[in-house]
């Protein structure tokens, strides 16, 4: 069997080597279980070019070139009959030719599910929210009609008040294998990182963007620097508020208290996670969080603002904390605190647990299973084995 990945979305998050690939990890998982998969990128680019990337034997990356219009890739869906796909995966969302593609593979008569992250947009832009929701408004009539999957509970929740009522759970995880194995300790990555060895380091990862809230996180820092010197900011990120960030930390005198830093491969994010005690979230929207896996499977600490991703995440008060609003004394407090040492321990036993592909890759399993008893045409020896 092949599946045929294909995200719609065109925006700037998600990066090969800067993101664990949520795509390739699902990939990796499945071919363990026999089944091969093509993984398309809508490249919109100069380069009108097919780009293929053989990733392994089984697993392609392929770049189909398309027109971008915001976020949204806009491409005719017949590229899908050159590349021999049984079953596509399609990353929904808000995008805008998600009722193309749903069409057209009832057409060809090639089995289709939506996956769902959410159906909001992100944007404070009140136009640009106002345009999504009706582009939301008229997938989700199309998305009744078809197989659906939801990140989250809380989505399924949603998909399921806008009256889509078979919606599966199934979430998303870490590429465990291409997690380095840090062997050194906290002072010895402090030192090879240059960070200092005698402060309690709070780390924020995420695009300088309004939605992410990036100042708060300064301003966060400006409380605690109020009442101890034992505080140190990293900040991995860049985006469009980048020169407003640097501004308000030399308003508030904090230059030698927060290191910012553009962007870390994923390969080396990890030992900044080790190195730090706390992580923050401050995104009030936050679909799911993949920086928020990584840092507790490195056994960060995570605080994180009540969102539909940290709160399906985590175990309030046992393997990390959410705080219901961005009251900055409410996070002083909670940051100053926080001693609980068993949290990271149980934060990494959560995500190695439940959040990485080869224990989720089953109920992937089970869906095509499903799906193969009810399409006609899905030939018998596509059946998968779990």
């Amino acid at each position: 069997m092949k599946l045929g990945i294909i995200r719609l979305y065109v925006g700037n998050s998600g990066k090969i080597g800067y993101y664990n690939i949520q795509e390739l990890g699902l990939a990796k998982a499945l071919l363990k279980k026999g089944i091969e998969t093509d993984i398309f990128f809508l490249n919109t680019s100069k380069n009108k070019k097919v780009i293929i990337n053989n990733i392994s034997d089984g697993i392609r990356i392929i770049y189909i070139p398309a027109i971008k219009l915001g976020n949204h890739g806009i491409i005719n869906p017949k590229f899908i009959l050159d590349y021999n796909i049984d079953v596509v995966h399609l990353l929904s969302d808000n995008q805008f030719m998600v009722p193309s593609f749903l069409k057209f593979c009832k057409r060809k008569s090639i089995p289709i599910y939506n996956y769902v992250g959410t159906i909001y947009s992100d944007t404070n832009n009140k136009f640009k929210r106002r345009i999504i929701d009706l582009i939301s408004e008229r997938n989700i009539r199309y998305l009744k009609r078809n197989i659906v999957v939801a990140k989250t509970v809380e989505v399924k929740n949603v998909l399921k008040s806008k009256g889509i009522e078979k919606v599966r759970v199934i979430s998303v995880g870490l590429d465990l294998n291409i997690i380095p194995d840090i062997k050194k300790n906290k002072n010895e990555l402090r030192e090879e990182l240059k960070l200092p060895r005698d402060k309690k380091i709070l780390i924020f990862v995420g695009r300088l963007e309004e939605y992410k809230n990036p100042l708060q996180a300064i301003k966060i820092m400006k409380e605690l620097n109020n009442k101890s010197t034992n505080y140190y900011l990293i900040m991995v990120g860049t985006g469009s508020m980048k020169d407003i960030v640097i501004k308000r930390i030399d308003k508030y005198n904090l230059t030698s208290n927060i290191k910012i830093i553009d962007k870390i491969e994923n390969n080396k994010i990890h030992n900044y996670y080790r190195a730090s005690d706390i992580f923050l979230n401050f995104n009030t929207r936050e679909i799911f969080g993949m920086s928020i896996l990584e840092a507790m499977y490195n056994k960060c600490k995570v605080i994180a603002v009540k969102a539909p991703g940290p709160n399906f995440i985590i175990d309030n008060n046992v393997n990390g904390i959410i705080i219901d609003n961005l009251e900055c004394s409410t996070w002083v407090n909670r940051i100053m605190k926080e001693d609980n040492e068993d949290m990271g321990e149980l934060a990494n036993k959560k995500i190695f647990d439940e959040f990485n592909w080869d224990s989720i890759v089953d109920k992937y399993i089970e869906m095509f299973n499903d799906i193969s008893k009810t399409e006609k045409h899905f030939l018998d020896n596509n059946c998968v084995r779990g």
